[in-house]
């Protein structure tokens, strides 16, 4: 998992000026050493069999005057 994770993280830095390779970005999720991402962005990043949202949390708007029981 965190060989793909790594492979499309690098894929879109390589965009940028001072691209890091995938193998670099491997090893900062290997063992959960420096960076630690949670369970929607490890199930959907790089993941070409689903859609998924990469945010463990969103807000659904409501539309019209809500009232306030605060």
């Amino acid at each position: 998992m965190h060989w793909r994770i790594a492979n499309e993280v690098a894929r879109v830095d390589a965009k940028y000026p001072t691209p890091m390779s995938a193998g670099a970005f491997f090893e900062s999720f290997d063992r959960f050493k420096y960076i630690i991402p949670q369970g929607s962005p490890m199930s959907g990043i790089g993941n070409n069999y689903q859609t998924a949202s990469l945010s463990n949390c969103f807000v659904i708007g409501i539309e019209g005057e809500a009232d306030s029981y605060g």
